[in-house]
């Protein structure tokens, strides 16, 4: 099977994983922005890899617009900071796509990181207001204590061991 790996970096994290990706299936990747080079008709696996802004999938409209409608095997991951159990990730992941696309896109969340140094003014403001709404809010366990001190400055939880899962799906087709 013919595999192409499609995503979306602000900061690096997505990137990297889709990096390591391409790596271990021996594949094509490109970021979202030189798609138009490419044609998809000659892939029978589509992967799509974006991270979370403020709990929507960045570029998940273009995906749906350009890639899903294409009849082929998709295949999405999503990077972000939250860990991956929370309950904000698997509401996240089920707000991003309808019943049906959820039969027939496989989803994969791995957790990367916060990387201010990478951030636009905006994104930068953007978590500077999460924050501060994290510190007002009455903290109930020490998960969301530890998540709290974590985003205060950047960090990086990207491991390729992280990818099993997907890796474990995609290998298996």
């Amino acid at each position: 099977m013919r595999q192409i790996i499609i995503y979306r970096s602000r900061t690096g994290f997505t990137e990297r994983y889709a990096k390591w990706v391409a790596e271990a299936l021996k594949c094509t990747c490109v970021p979202v922005e030189q798609v138009e080079t490419i044609r998809l008709a000659d892939y029978d696996v589509i992967i799509f890899g974006s991270s979370f802004r403020a709990g929507t999938i960045e570029s998940i409209k273009w995906y749906k617009e350009n890639v899903l409608p294409a009849g082929k095997l998709n295949v999405v991951f999503v990077t972000g900071a939250m860990p991956p159990a929370s309950p904000e990730v698997i509401k996240s992941m089920e707000q991003n796509f309808s019943r049906q696309e959820r039969k027939e896109i496989r989803t994969f969340y791995l957790q990367s990181g916060l990387n201010y140094e990478a951030m636009n003014f905006g994104d930068k403001l953007m978590m500077k207001m999460f924050r501060s709404m994290l510190k007002s809010k009455k903290i109930k366990n020490e998960e969301e204590r530890a998540f709290a001190e974590l985003v205060q400055k950047s960090f990086d939880r990207c491991d390729p061991a992280n990818l099993d899962p997907m890796l474990n799906y995609l290998q298996g087709l």
